[in-house]
């Protein structure tokens, strides 16, 4: 992230200047208030990152001191250790800022006027995008979606002004410069907020997918393990999203990009807007039947059936590309499950499987909870104790019992194939798209991602 330092005591003052600059472009501004605390940011080993460098008329100065303002802030920029330009400039408030402050451009490379009213706040945007328009953040509009409206301003909770959107922006912003309409694909189980990004410019055809989260790990995990994911057809790539390297300026962290306490990571879907719409298994499941290019009329007579039948695609297609494709299963001798605890921020491969300490103390509070799952199953009492058992390792249900390797069929696993990690894409014959890679395993148990729709379609 490249930086702005704003010298400026008046705080009313830094803060509408800030805003604008913030709100405007992929840049994060610092304040300083006196001349000494900006010498010192431009020869701190962190002053590489200063791109700009802006005093105001409300440092203290005396006449005359503005000019010697400058020729300090030259001199600190001039010697420090960097590679590119830091522009130095003014921001003033009156007019004939130059005579009346004994300056030139020359020595002040940048002069915007205080963005008081609509026509300053004008010029002040338009004379920095001249300098930094590589870094100007994306018009965004957004869809008329009251729930995507709630999901962007939960994006506020880490920033330093209540404003989701532009949070929003500056996380854009680390990939595009051009106009873009977000649309609202789902909120992820994890926390993680996932929206559908459209180019509004005319010739762009192009669809992109951006995962907000607040673990940079997970993203991380899912930028390594994205590359290695296949499938069983020659065109199997066209879905899956393809990764996007973000904008020079903002590839601090390979394939992540952050604002304030939130990271994202941005795929284009090869397909292009020819894909159409597309919809969750989530909501295909629990909503009305729609219409679908791979279904028939006679695959819809009942609402039952419509699922049912939706449910069979999603597993034919597993069975296809992964778990039952000769080319990528085999046969080998495994450990099913340990007692060891699993390690956090970490995603492993299964097998063995395993729980997280914190995972395991979850599942004690809510079996020693009233009457906890009574309402959902007559046995209960005896499966409470099996599986406290299969956490505590004692027992019937003690897990160490399956510390010995047994002959199991592994193959490429999702590893979180959740309802909402399926998209549909009703214009298609084959309309599955898969997303969120980050605990695929190119060699897993074959059944997990079938146990893991299982519970859920149950139970959640």
């Amino acid at each position: 992230m490249k930086h702005v330092i704003i010298g400026d005591s008046d705080d009313e003052h830094f803060e509408c200047i800030c805003k604008i600059i913030e709100s405007s472009f992929n840049l994060n501004v610092e304040p300083a208030k006196s001349i000494g605390e900006i010498l010192k940011k431009i020869s701190s080993p962190k002053g590489a990152e200063i791109k700009l460098v802006l005093l105001t008329e409300h440092l203290p100065y005396s006449a005359n001191a503005m000019r010697a303002y400058f020729e300090r802030c030259h001199g600190a920029e001039r010697g420090a250790d960097r590679d590119n330009h830091c522009w130095i400039g003014l921001v003033y408030d009156g007019n004939n800022p130059y005579s009346r402050l004994n300056l030139n451009s020359d020595i002040c490379e940048v002069s915007l006027p205080y963005p008081s009213c609509e026509e300053a706040e004008r010029l002040f945007r338009e004379r920095l995008g001249a300098i930094f328009g590589d870094l100007k953040l994306p018009d965004v509009t957004l869809a008329n979606d009251m729930q995507l409206k709630v999901q962007v301003d939960e994006l506020a909770k880490h920033w330093k002004r209540n404003d989701g959107e532009e949070v929003l922006r500056r996380l854009l912003g680390g990939f595009f410069s051009i106009s873009l309409m977000v649309q609202r694909l789902r909120s992820g189980g994890s926390g993680a907020l996932v929206f559908r990004v459209q180019p509004l410019s005319l010739g762009q055809d192009a669809q992109y997918l951006i995962k907000f989260t607040e673990d940079k790990w997970k993203l991380k995990e899912e930028a390594k393990k994205h590359p290695t994911v296949v499938g069983g057809t020659p065109d199997y790539r066209r879905y899956t999203a393809e990764i996007l390297e973000p904008k020079p300026e903002s590839q601090r962290d390979g394939h992540v990009v952050r604002c304030g306490g939130w990271y994202a990571i941005c795929f284009r879907f090869l397909g292009g807007s020819s894909f159409g719409e597309s919809v969750d298994l989530e909501e295909v499941l629990t909503g009305p039947a729609r219409r679908m290019a791979c279904l028939s009329s006679d695959d819809m007579p009942t609402l039952e059936a419509y699922r049912t039948r939706i449910l069979s695609i999603v597993l034919d297609w597993l069975k296809r590309h992964w778990c039952a494709n000769t080319k990528y299963t085999i046969r080998l001798d495994q450990q099913p499950w340990t007692t060891v605890d699993a390690e956090d921020n970490a995603y492993e491969s299964l097998p063995p499987y395993t729980l997280r300490g914190d995972v395991k103390y979850r599942i004690r509070q809510f079996i020693d909870g009233p009457k906890a799952g009574e309402s959902l199953l007559s046995n209960w009492p005896q499966l409470a104790d099996f599986v406290k058992g299969f956490v505590n390792h004692t027992g019937s249900g003690d897990g160490s019992k399956m510390n010995h390797h047994v002959s199991m069929i592994l193959s490429p696993a999702h590893g979180d194939l959740n309802a909402n990690n399926v998209l549909f894409f009703p214009e298609l014959q084959d309309p599955i798209f898969l997303i969120d890679f980050a605990m695929y395993q190119e060699h897993g148990h074959a059944l997990q991602d079938f146990a893991r729709l299982e519970a859920e379609i149950k139970y959640a």
